[in-house]
């Protein structure tokens, strides 16, 4: 899942997700709010375009609030200041790049995966 490609200490917006996905960013928020493995896909480092936190249907707004914090991220006024944010689609051209100039391969979080 897309989700987990963010790193620790950092946050995506829904409208990041929706767009490499090609769709509606209400449905990323949907799809998001069902989540019950929440170490396993970190949801909580999705967060609205406009840097505020969003909901958080399992545990509440302020347990994601609570989460953030302990990964290092720096709140103000439940807004995520932008020092924190990365752009999934830049995430991914970036790490492609670096890792794919040597060899055929690209690495995501540790995950080997040949290209040909």
């Amino acid at each position: 899942m897309l989700v987990q490609l963010i790193p620790q200490g950092f946050v995506t917006s829904y409208l990041s997700i929706a767009k490499l996905l090609s769709i509606h960013p209400r449905i990323v928020a949907e799809c998001l709010a069902k989540n019950r493995d929440i170490i396993i896909i970190p949801c909580h480092r999705v967060i609205h375009r406009d840097m505020r936190i969003g909901g958080y249907r399992i545990l509440g707004k302020e347990f994601k609030k609570k989460l953030l914090i302990l990964e290092g991220v720096r709140i103000e006024n439940d807004c995520v200041s932008k020092e924190h944010f990365v752009d999934l689609t830049e995430l991914i051209i970036t790490n492609y790049k670096l890792e794919n100039k040597s060899n055929n391969y690209i690495f995501l979080r540790g995950v080997k995966s040949e290209l040909y």
